[in-house]
This record gives C-alpha cells, structure tokens and sequence, in this order.
C-alpha cells in the first residue's frame, strides 16, 4: 500500500468542454457527480462531436451554481443548464455505443451551434439508460458511466505532469497544465507515472479500480486558453509513453471505476491508500 492523498478533483459537465475543480464531489456510480452528464451532437446524425473536431470547445467554461451548470464562451451570453430539466428523446451516438438521450431545447441548441459555427443538439444522460463500461477491461464489475469516452474516472498524479514538463523542457517546449489532460482525480504521493502499476484506489468508504491506461489523442495539444493546436505535447510523450499493451499508442493517465462507495463524497486533502497491482 501506498498512502496517497487527493490533490485535486475536476468535474467536466459537457463532454469535451472546460471543467471545473471543486474541493468536495459526491461519487456516483457513473463517476464524479454531473461529469460529463450533458454531450454536443451534430443536429443531423446524432452523432458525438468533441475537440478533436471543434477544438474552440475548449474555451467553454464550465461552473456549478445554485443546481444549474452555467456555460459561458467568448463573445456569448451566460447560459445556464438547470440540472432538474428533462428534454425530449434523441437518439445519439457516443463512440459504438448508440442509446437514448434527452435534448436540451432550441435555447442551448442555438447558443453551442453559433459559437460553434455549426448545427448541434445539447443532450443530457438519460438516467433510465444504462451504458456500462467494457467488460474486457473491468473483469467482475458492470460499471457504468454517463458520456465519457469509455471509463467512469480518469487518475493522474501531480509527479507525473512534474516530469511531462521536465520533458518538454529539454526540447525546448513551453510547459503546460494538468488540464491539458483533463483527469477527474489527481493524486499527490505516487512518483512519476506510478499510476500506471495502481490496481485500487480507497479513499473512506469509495473504492475505485483503475482498469485502463488511458489512450491520448492530439487533444492535450489544444492550449485551453485559446483553443489553438500545436504539437506539444504528444510529439514528445511519443518519445517516452507509448504503451505495447495498448498496440503502441501513448498512453498518461489510468482509467478508473467506482466499485464501493457510491454516494460518499471525495475532498481535496483527503488521505487514502493505493495498492499496486500491475
């Protein structure tokens, strides 16, 4: 066992926009309460849209208040997402995985698609829905989750960003922040990327298993400040951070799910133990 403590918690209510970090989260069975609760998709086809395709979606900042999600961009109106709405069905579709989600109504329609440039629906997680984790990856458990990509939690340690930027340093590249790669909880007390050998994570009563290296796209490349693309830091993390279990791809980061404690809430501070199992 390792004694770890919780560092940071970040919620991502709209998949693929800016989060928020908070200093006490209650844990759902899906996740981390409200993380990516609500979708972008394209009005047409249904179909998921993230900042691999639109990459201004980073500048849309995210923040709880008062039971609503308040959504602002540049150049836009506040807009706020009452989380106690139910909208109409829509049938979309998140990766393979095709199920029902509830539309957010003409309002939020129009507020994403025009600062978007392009015609989207606003869609909610359907409660009644179950979508489950991939079983080849959580063994025992039905895990479920909302709209994230795969997993109900993605973990990251403070040691490992410290040793990214140390990389990128050496080339010459600007050092960036944990929010580049967008972690739910991020641990202090592991050494650089010892997330990767973590088998169980307890922290009181919530138990969470990391099940998954987690695979990196060129989103870490999009600046959140400005929405731009650059190289970094995928072009380094090439160098040092692909994974043969994964068919070589660059993986930071581990995969998690909730598999005790469901209702129990996480705080910045919070001591807890990790055991290593990989």
């Amino acid at each position: 066992m390792i004694a770890v403590t919780l560092s940071q918690l970040y919620v991502y209510p709209i998949k693929s926009c800016g989060g928020y970090s908070v200093s006490s989260v209650e844990v759902a069975e899906t996740g981390l309460k409200h993380d990516r609760t609500f979708m972008l998709v394209d009005k047409q086809t249904g179909q998921f849209v993230t900042q691999r395709t639109f990459p201004q979606m980073a500048l849309i900042s995210t923040e709880y208040k008062l039971g609503a999600i308040v959504v602002r961009a540049p150049g836009m109106m506040r807009l706020d997402l009452p989380l106690d709405v139910a909208g109409e069905p829509m049938e979309v579709t998140v990766w393979k995985d095709t199920l029902k989600a509830l539309d957010m109504g003409e309002v939020a329609a129009h507020w994403f698609s025009t600062f978007l440039k392009h015609p989207l629906r606003l869609v909610r997680f359907d409660p009644e829905v179950d979508r489950v984790c991939n079983r080849r990856w959580t063994g025992q458990h039905e895990a479920r989750l909302e709209f994230a990509d795969g997993f109900s939690l993605l973990v990251m340690s403070n040691a490992s960003l410290v040793q990214i930027n140390q990389r990128l340093a050496q080339t010459g590249a600007k050092p960036v922040e944990m929010n580049r790669f967008r972690p739910n909880i991020v641990l202090e007390g592991l050494d650089a990327f010892e997330e990767d050998a973590v088998g169980l994570l307890q922290f009181g009563e919530v138990i969470l298993k990391c099940v998954k290296p987690c695979v990196r796209c060129e989103v870490p490349n999009i600046e959140p400040k400005t929405g731009q693309l650059s190289q970094e830091p995928i072009n380094t993390l090439a160098g040092f951070r692909t994974n043969a279990q994964m068919k070589g791809a660059i993986c930071v980061g581990m995969n998690a799910i909730v598999i005790a404690g469901a209702g129990n809430a996480l705080q910045i501070a919070q001591g807890g133990n990790a055991k290593i199992a990989f």
